[in-house]
């Protein structure tokens, strides 16, 4: 926005009509007028300015912290899920080679397996625990595997290729469930924010036009009153 000048500080000084101090005084008047004019205004486009900056910048350190902790907690749940499959493929080698009874090794297996679901319930309910109706889901499926597995120790009955290819497409499916609400909820928030950041840049921009307005109008009152004045010296000679 360019500077307002009504008229030189020269002119002022050597108009030779200027023969009273009134009028003098008058137009310093409008000459002071005129500079704070233009300093507020320069004033008020830099603070605009530097609103924007600190508003964008806010916004994106807020988008890669949420993100980053996201992040962080899908790669958390994926590597439990991991290691369950890794450790159902490990009872699959073993499965091969045992054919009527379990062995106290498998038993020992099947107990780690039992801890490692137990853990993976913990870490579910610390993460999901806004999302009740999911959560729920998931674990009626881990209850189920895990009476299942149960329910094969205490019977002492052994497993069959069957068997272990269904702890791992449970396990695959539960991988895939999670990572799509995963998705969903980033794509969610992300959205949410740029509306959030549209609506400030709106904001900023209509604060700038109000002070447009604003020194408009004062340019109109000060060129009235300039007007005035070269009336009354026109009249007084």
């Amino acid at each position: 926005m360019a500077d307002t000048h009504f008229f030189a500080e020269s002119n002022v000084l050597d108009d030779p009509r200027e023969t009273t101090n009134s009028y003098k005084e008058i137009k310093y008047d409008l000459l002071r007028i005129e500079r704070n004019i233009n300093i507020e205004v320069r004033k008020r486009i830099e603070a605009n300015k530097n609103i924007q900056q600190l508003i964008e910048q806010t916004a994106n350190d807020m988008i890669n912290n949420v993100l980053n902790k996201i992040t962080t907690k899908i790669e958390n749940i994926s590597f439990a899920l991991d290691k369950i499959i890794k450790k159902c493929d490990e009872l699959e080698k073993l499965a091969g080679q045992i054919k009527v009874t379990l062995p106290t090794k498998i038993q020992t297996e099947m107990i780690s397996l039992k801890r490692e679901v137990s853990d993976f319930f913990i870490i579910l309910n610390k993460y999901a625990n806004n999302r009740k109706k999911r959560n729920n889901v998931l674990f009626t499926k881990m209850e189920n595997m895990n009476a299942y597995v149960t329910n094969k120790i205490h019977s002492e009955v052994s497993f069959t290729d069957q068997d272990f290819l269904f702890f791992r497409r449970e396990s695959a499916n539960l991988l895939v469930c999670d990572a799509d609400d995963e998705q969903a909820f980033k794509d969610a928030f992300l959205q949410e924010v740029e509306e959030i950041r549209d609506a400030l840049a709106l904001t900023i921009k209509a604060r700038e036009q109000s002070d447009d307005d604003i020194i408009q109008a004062m340019n109109k009152y000060t060129s009235v009153l300039q007007k005035a004045l070269q009336s009354v010296i026109t009249n007084s000679h």
